[in-house]
């Protein structure tokens, strides 16, 4: 017999952020939220995922907050096996990322491949899972939030969106006939909690709307947007 919160689940329209805590992981599960979703947030920093639920209220949707780092192999079968309980899944946003900084030889390794886990291999993985669930249904959307430098190479900063660019129009081709839709985002220069790109030596170093001093809730300890 089916309990009341499995039923409960299954009743409403969940949409899944990724990297929820802060930038546009943030604005994207407030505004899902006061649009009526039942909002699955997904990030490391509890605090500012607990504080989330409070700021939307329960007049409309409500968030969830999921405490999962999507670097982890742990952090990343949390968020599966959480998708796998729910039966209305609306939307996914993969947001969650991190960018690197400097020349790629001279840059750690751990480095890149930190990068290549969360943004390419947590996008492909979630992006699998949910498919799962929508095109049975007939329903649904995915929006993996890549950036304008997916389009062109840029020095010093080795660009691993370009692959979810990619990815996207590949995987939106083939589920073009199923009812269920995936994007890709490419926002431009965007005032984020990645430090990095006041840092960088090329051209992302020189952008002002990326480089202008942050006030004091929006500077970052890392370079992980989550």
């Amino acid at each position: 017999m089916m309990n009341h919160s499995a039923k409960h689940d299954q009743e409403k329209r969940w949409a899944i952020v990724t990297g929820a805590s802060s930038g546009i992981g943030l604005a994207f599960a407030r505004k899902l939220s006061l649009r009526g979703h039942s909002v699955l947030a997904v990030a490391r920093r509890r605090e500012r995922l607990e504080a989330l639920p409070k700021e939307t209220g329960r007049d409309r949707g409500h968030a969830e907050p999921l405490v999962a780092d999507l670097l982890t192999e742990q952090g990343l079968a949390c968020v599966i096996q959480r998708i796998a309980s729910l039966n209305n899944i609306a939307l996914l946003i993969n947001n969650a990322g991190i960018a690197t900084r400097g020349n790629f030889l001279s840059a750690p390794l751990e480095g890149a491949i930190k990068a290549s886990r969360l943004n390419i291999d947590a996008v492909v993985r979630l992006t699998h899972e949910v498919l799962r669930v929508m095109i049975p249904k007939g329903h649904g959307a995915v929006i993996n939030v890549a950036s304008v430098v997916a389009f062109q190479p840029s020095p010093h900063f080795a660009v691993y969106k370009a692959f979810v660019l990619s990815f996207t129009k590949a995987v939106a081709e083939e589920v073009k006939n199923t009812g269920v839709r995936v994007m890709a985002l490419c926002p431009g220069a965007a005032r984020t909690e990645m430090e990095m790109f006041s840092h960088n030596e090329g051209l992302l170093g020189k952008l002002r709307s990326l480089t202008v001093t942050r006030p004091p809730s929006m500077r970052p300890t890392n370079g992980v947007k989550s």
